[in-house]
């Protein structure tokens, strides 16, 4: 969904949200798969933000269907 709205002529926020909770390691590497191109992934190459949330989430959008 990221990837069609980046490359759409949509306009303003857009609410991409599952309402399930992921981390971003989680997300990166969905992303990396579905490309065939998990080696472009480098975890751990810099030490953790403590700042940084455990993971991502938000309200999902009863007119997305994922």
């Amino acid at each position: 969904m990221i990837a069609d709205v980046a490359l759409s002529d949509r306009q303003g926020p857009v609410n991409i949200c599952s309402g399930v909770p992921i981390t971003v390691r989680q997300l990166a590497e969905q992303i990396a798969d579905q490309y065939g191109r998990r080696d472009l992934l480098k975890f751990g190459a810099r030490p953790d933000n403590l700042f940084d949330p455990p993971c991502v989430v938000g309200v999902a959008d009863p007119a997305i269907k994922a």
